[in-house]
C-alpha cells in the first residue's frame, strides 16, 4: 500500500504538459469542492485515490481513478455516485469546449458531421449555444456517464478522444432528427421543435435508439434500429442478393431480422443441374460468416436472427443452430434463431399429435397463409402425403426447450397472433419479427421492413407531494407522447436509408415503435411490489395512455400531412383499432369511438407501440430495462480501478429510512445473492417489493404483457427469468403465454442455477444484448 510519504516522490502530468508532484492536500481540496451537500468522506476517498496511483499519471487519468474509487464506497452511501460524476464532469469541463458550436466545430474537423447538419450549427449558432443546459448532466447515473464515454455515443476529435458533454450530444440528436425541417420551417417553428426535443431528451423524458444517438449529424444518418427482410428466393443469385443486401444494412448499424420460410430443404432437386440440395445449414453458415465480417457501423459485429417455421423440415438442425455441442459443421452460434409458430403446431404439441414436416418446394404456400387457411393447406398436404417427415409433436418442443435451457434461444413468437391483430392485413402477410422480437411488420422481396424507435422513461413521471402518496403523472406522459409521434415521423423522413427498398417501405407505411423503459424503477418509486394490484393496473393505465394519445396524434399530424400511403383498405381505415380485436374491455377513462372516427379520417402511420429491449439507453438513462423486473439487488462491477458492488440505490434509501441500512445488512444481500426475499430482519412489504426476476412467478411477467397487449400493435420483447429451468416448465410457459394470445411467446430464456457460489462481474464494454434496437 502506498503512503502519503511515498505519493510526494510521484509525478502527475497537468493538461498544459506541465509534470508536478502529486499532492493528497490538492486532491482532498478538489474532492471537498465538488461534494458540497453531499454525505461523504472525502478524505477516505483521497487517500484510496493515492493508493492507486502510478509515476507520470495524467490528470485526467487520476480522475478516473477519483470516480472509480467513490463508487467503491456506494454501498455505505449513494451520494458517493453523485461525486463520481461530478468528478468526471469536472474533468470534461476542463478538457472540452465550453460551448456546443465550438464542440461541433471541433468533430467537423473529423469529416464525420454532414455539411447540411454543420451549416445548420454555424447558422443558429448563438441560439443553439443558449438552449444547452450543462447542469443537468449532473443527474446522469455514473454508469448512465460511462456508457456515453465508453462505448462511443459521444462523438470524437481528430485524435480520437472523446469532445462532446452529454449535453451536447442530446443537442446533436434534436438538431439531427429534425434537420430535414430546416429548410421548410421558419426559424421559429424549427428551433422550437429542436428545443422542446432537446429538453426532454435532456430531461431523460425519453430517448431515441442507440443508432440515432450514434448517428444524428452525421454525413450519413441512419437512425433505425431494425430491419426486417425474406430471402429474395430460393436461388443463388436471390441468396447471394439478400446476403448483400443484409450487408449494406449492418454496415448502417442496422440489426437483422430474415425469414427463410421459402429455402428448399436438404436433398431436394435443383432444377437447373438435376443435383441435390445441401439445405438450411449451408446457407446459415454464409450468412453467419458475413456477420463477423460486416460489422455495425464499424463497432460491433454484425447481428442477424433468421426465423423459421416449424414445418420445414429442418427445423430440427436449425433449433441446434447455436448450441455448445454436436457436429460444427451444424453450428452457427453468430447468428440469432427464432420459430415463427402457426397455432396449428401449438395444437398438436397440446394433444401430443403427430407433426408433419416440409420442403417449400414440395409443399409452397405455407408461409403466406395463417389461421384457418394455414390449417386447411397444411392439411391438405399431409392428405396429399406431400410432408418429408412425420414427428410427434412435443419431440420438437422438447429440442426446442433443450436448446432455450443451453443457450437462452431459438426465440419463439407465433405466426396467427401476429397476423390476426396486425395493422397491416392490407399489405400483405408478416412472416417474420426483427432480431429483437417486438417488431411485427410486412416483409416481402420488394419491400424491407423498418423499425424507427423511441422509449419513455416511465420512472421520471412521478408525482411527489409531501401531504399525498407519490402518483403517475399521466398529463405530463400524453405530453411527451404527442412529441415522440413528431420526432420519429421526422426519423423516417430525415434518416439515411442503406437500400431502396427500406426507403420505400418506410415512407410507404411509415410504421413507429413508441416503447417503455424503467418499469421496475417507477414501481420502486412508487413502493409498489411488481405482481400487486395496484401494478397489475397501472401497466394497464400507461399503456392505455401511450396509445390512446399516440393514435390521436397520428391523426392531428394526417389533418395536415396527409395519411400514410398504404392507409387505404386497413383496418385503421376502416375504423378498426388493435385494442378492438381483442375482444377486451378498454380503458373507460378515454372516449374510443371518438378516436375510432377520427383515425377513420386518417393517421399518418401504420403502427405506433411496442416494447423493444433498452438495454443501453436505460444504462444511460438511468433505469431498470422495458418492463422487466431487476435481476438482482446487487452485483459487481468491473472497471479500471478493479471490482466493486453496485447496489439498488431505492432499497438503500428504504433500508436507511428505518436504519436498517449499514455493513452487516450489505454482507447479508450478498450472501443471498442479491435477494432480499428471506432476510427477515428486513420488514415484509419492502421484501416483497424488492423481488428479483428470479423470484417472481413468470406467469406475472406474462400476465402484465397480456393485459398491455391490446393496447401494442407491434409486439413486446419479453424474457423469461427461471431458477433450474426444466423441459416441462420452459415447455408449460409457452403454453401458458400462447393460451394468452401474447405475438411474442419468449425473447430469451434467462436461467441461473438457485444458488450461486459467487458474483460475477459484469464489464462496463459488455452490458447490451442489443445496441440496435436499444431504444
Amino acid at each position: 500500500m502506498t503512503t502519503r510519504s511515498e505519493t510526494d516522490t510521484l509525478n502527475v502530468k497537468k493538461r498544459d504538459g506541465t509534470v508536478v508532484p502529486v499532492c493528497l492536500q490538492e486532491i482532498q481540496n478538489k474532492l471537498i469542492k465538488l461534494s458540497t451537500g453531499l454525505d461523504v468522506d472525502s478524505a477516505r476517498v483521497a487517500i484510496r485515490v493515492c493508493e492507486s496511483l502510478t509515476n507520470g499519471i495524467s490528470t485526467s487519468q487520476l480522475d478516473i481513478i477519483a470516480s472509480e474509487s467513490c463508487m467503491e464506497f456506494y454501498t455505505t452511501h449513494t451520494d458517493y455516485e453523485i461525486l463520481a460524476v461530478r468528478i468526471i464532469l469536472d474533468d470534461m469541463d476542463k478538457k472540452y469546449k465550453n460551448t456546443f458550436s465550438d464542440c461541433m466545430k471541433e468533430i467537423n474537423e473529423t469529416k464525420r458531421l454532414s455539411f447540411e447538419f454543420y451549416e445548420t450549427v454555424k447558422l443558429y449558432k448563438s441560439e443553439f449555444d443558449k438552449i444547452v443546459c450543462q447542469k443537468e448532466d449532473k443527474n446522469l447515473s455514473f454508469f448512465g456517464l460511462k456508457t456515453l464515454i465508453n462505448n462511443k455515443y459521444l462523438l470524437l476529435d481528430t485524435n480520437g478522444r472523446t469532445c462532446e458533454k452529454p449535453c451536447y450530444m442530446w443537442l446533436r440528436v434534436a438538431i439531427g432528427v429534425h434537420l430535414h425541417l430546416v429548410k421548410s420551417y421558419s426559424s421559429s417553428e424549427f428551433l422550437g421543435k429542436v428545443s422542446k426535443t432537446y429538453k426532454m431528451l435532456q430531461q431523460r423524458l425519453y430517448t431515441h435508439a442507440t443508432p440515432t444517438l450514434f448517428n444524428a449529424g452525421t454525413f450519413k444518418p441512419q437512425f433505425a434500429s431494425c430491419f426486417l427482410m425474406s430471402l429474395n428466393d430460393d436461388s443463388v443469385e436471390g441468396i447471394y442478393s439478400s446476403l448483400s443486401e443484409a450487408a449494406k444494412i449492418s454496415k448502417h448499424a442496422g440489426g437483422i431480422g430474415m425469414h427463410m420460410h421459402n429455402l428448399r430443404a436438404k436433398d431436394s432437386i435443383i432444377n437447373s443441374t438435376g443435383c441435390l440440395t445441401d439445405g438450411l445449414l449451408p446457407t446459415l453458415r454464409v450468412f453467419n460468416e458475413s456477420s463477423l465480417l460486416v460489422k455495425q457501423a464499424g463497432k460491433r459485429p454484425g447481428s442477424i436472427s433468421i426465423w423459421l417455421s416449424p414445418d420445414h423440415v429442418d427445423v430440427l438442425d436449425f433449433i441446434d443452430i447455436r448450441r455448445n455441442r454436436g457436429e460444427e459443421y451444424k453450428r452457427c452460434r453468430d447468428l440469432f434463431s427464432g420459430l415463427w409458430i402457426p397455432d396449428l403446431f401449438m395444437k398438436r404439441v397440446s394433444e401430443d399429435a403427430v407433426w408433419y414436416l416440409f420442403s417449400p418446394d414440395d409443399a409452397p404456400g405455407l408461409a403466406d397463409v395463417y389461421g384457418e387457411e394455414y390449417e386447411q393447406l397444411y392439411n391438405q398436404y399431409v392428405e396429399d402425403k406431400r410432408y418429408r417427415k412425420q414427428i410427434k409433436a412435443r419431440e420438437i418442443m422438447v429440442k426446442i426447450c433443450e436448446s432455450q435451457i443451453e443457450t437462452g434461444t431459438p426465440y419463439m413468437c407465433y405466426k396467427d397472433a401476429a397476423n390476426k391483430h396486425s395493422n397491416q392485413k392490407n399489405i400483405g402477410v408478416i412472416k417474420s419479427s426483427n432480431l429483437c422480437t417486438e417488431i411485427m411488420e410486412v416483409s416481402t422481396p420488394e419491400r424491407i421492413a423498418v423499425c424507427n424507435l423511441a422509449s419513455i422513461c416511465l420512472s421520471q413521471f412521478v408525482l411527489a407531494s409531501e401531504q399525498t402518496e407519490q402518483t403517475f403523472d399521466f398529463t405530463s406522459l400524453e405530453a411527451v407522447v404527442r412529441q415522440v409521434v413528431h420526432a420519429l415521423n421526422d426519423v423516417i423522413d430525415g434518416t439515411y436509408y442503406p437500400l431502396e427498398k427500406a426507403k420505400l417501405s418506410n415512407l410507404k407505411s411509415r410504421p413507429l415503435g413508441i416503447g417503455v423503459q424503467g418499469w421496475a424503477t417507477l414501481l420502486f418509486k412508487l413502493n409498489l411490489p411488481y405482481d400487486s394490484e395496484q401494478a397489475m393496473e397501472l401497466n394497464k393505465q400507461i399503456f392505455a395512455t401511450i396509445y390512446h394519445t399516440a393514435w390521436d396524434e397520428s391523426a392531428n399530424i394526417a389533418e395536415k400531412d396527409g395519411p400514410y400511403p398504404d392507409f387505404a383498405n386497413s383496418p385503421l381505415a376502416d375504423g378498426v383499432l388493435h385494442c378492438d380485436t381483442w375482444g377486451v374491455p378498454l380503458d373507460e377513462r378515454y372516449d374510443w369511438d371518438a378516436l375510432r372516427k377520427k383515425v377513420a379520417n386518417g393517421v399518418r402511420n401504420s403502427l405506433l407501440t411496442t416494447v423493444m429491449p433498452t438495454a443501453s439507453t436505460a444504462q444511460i438513462c438511468g433505469n431498470t430495462e422495458a418492463c422487466e423486473p431487476q435481476t438482482s439487488n446487487i452485483y459487481v462491477r468491473r472497471t479500471q480501478a478493479g471490482e466493486y458492488e453496485q447496489v439498488n440505490k431505492y432499497l438503500v434509501k428504504a433500508l436507511q429510512d428505518l436504519n436498517l441500512w449499514n455493513k452487516a445488512m450489505r454482507h447479508e444481500i450478498i450472501r443471498y445473492d442479491g435477494s432480499v426475499k428471506d432476510i427477515t430482519t428486513i420488514p415484509e412489504d419492502i421484501r416483497l417489493t424488492y423481488r428479483t426476476a428470479y423470484e417472481l412467478s413468470q406467469k406475472v411477467l406474462i400476465n402484465q404483457a397480456a393485459d398491455r397487449a391490446p393496447y401494442i400493435d407491434q409486439s413486446q420483447s419479453m424474457n423469461i427469468f427461471m431458477f433450474d429451468p426444466s423441459i416441462e416448465k420452459v415447455s408449460s410457459m409457452h403454453t401458458y403465454g400462447w393460451k394468452k394470445g401474447l405475438k411474442t411467446g419468449m425473447y430469451y430464456l434467462r436461467s441461473r442455477p438457485r444458488s450461486r457460489s459467487q458474483q460475477f462481474a459484469i464489464p462496463l464494454e459488455a452490458q447490451a444484448d442489443c445496441a440496435s434496437c436499444s431504444a
